[in-house]
């Protein structure tokens, strides 16, 4: 991801402010102490370290990898040099129609052009390795791409036969390559929660007025106080930034505060202390996790690791 989850809690709530707050100068950092304040601000401040709580992973919900399923391959499997003929090609009309699967009811986001396969139709045992390899070779760049993929890469599907180069190879991969497409045809994702994660986090309306302030603060309540979840005034609002799920955050009553402060002249503060609960997911290809394992590495080597199974 290109930041973390508590960035990307921040810079939601950020816009939900911005999105809601017409006219108020939503930042990341407080006031230079040497200019003057605007008519109306909101600073968005981390106020301490995530709490972090590792869950026990539960599926929440799928992830598509395929918009649609496309047809299977029926065509029997390899035994003899007419049916691996038979497959190869069967095989190739079958991929490049996937691969080229889009629109309202088609499998993909885009096409892929490419990882199509071109390699002539194949006539004979000879002809038939050539085309079975190409297949294998457009394989994996194909369906590990999140180009052209929904919401997830299909990372668990792969083909284990080697490279065919006589016949027994040949039909060994021809018939791995028959499951392995209808597989990866069908295959779905499932979306676990693992990680709960709670961010404090300090919100600060500076204002020049009094009346100011009073207003700023009856228009961010209604904000940040939309609904209640878990007996708590809160908002509930969508991550971004690469990251799935929902952020829940709730605030504690505003302190007021006013005088000459921080930026040496009248201002009239408002101070929220709250906090930012949010969850980290794993997507994987199974209904039930038997273990996660965390890696962190610095590019060059692996510097730690962790391992979370379910209790």
């Amino acid at each position: 991801m290109a930041v973390s989850i508590e960035q990307a809690s921040f810079n939601a709530l950020a816009a939900h402010l911005s999105s809601k707050l017409a006219g108020v100068d939503i930042q990341d950092s407080w006031p230079d102490a040497e200019e003057e304040l605007t008519a109306s601000a909101i600073t968005i401040l981390f106020a301490g370290k995530a709490e972090v709580t590792y869950l026990d992973p539960r599926p929440v919900g799928n992830a598509r990898i395929h918009k649609a399923i496309s047809p299977k391959v029926t065509t029997a499997q390899a035994t003899t040099e007419p049916t691996a003929v038979a497959l190869a090609n069967a095989l190739k009309a079958g991929w490049n129609a996937h691969l080229g699967s889009t629109g309202a009811t088609g499998a993909h986001l885009v096409a892929d052009a490419i990882n199509t396969v071109a390699t002539v139709d194949a006539t004979n045992e000879a002809t038939a390795i050539t085309l079975a390899n190409d297949l294998r070779a457009a394989f994996a760049p194909h369906t590990q791409s999140t180009t052209f993929h929904a919401d997830a890469a299909d990372l668990e599907t792969t083909i284990t036969a080697p490279i065919a180069v006589d016949t027994a190879t040949l039909y060994a991969l021809l018939n791995d390559l028959r499951w392995r497409i209808n597989q990866h045809y069908a295959t779905r994702a499932y979306i676990f929660e693992y990680q709960q994660l709670e961010q404090p986090i300090q919100l600060d309306l500076w204002t020049i007025y009094q009346p100011a302030r009073e207003d700023l603060i009856d228009r961010l309540e209604k904000a940040i106080n939309p609904s209640i979840h878990e007996g708590r005034h809160g908002v509930v609002l969508d991550l971004a930034d690469g990251w799935t799920g929902k952020l829940w955050a709730w605030f504690d009553s505003p302190v007021r505060i006013e005088g000459e402060g921080h930026t040496k002249q009248s201002e009239f503060r408002a101070n929220y202390r709250g906090t930012v609960e949010m969850v980290r997911t794993v997507t994987a290809q199974t209904p039930r996790l038997a273990r996660l394992i965390f890696t962190a590495s610095d590019g060059a080597g692996v510097l730690a690791q962790e391992t979370v199974s379910p209790s």
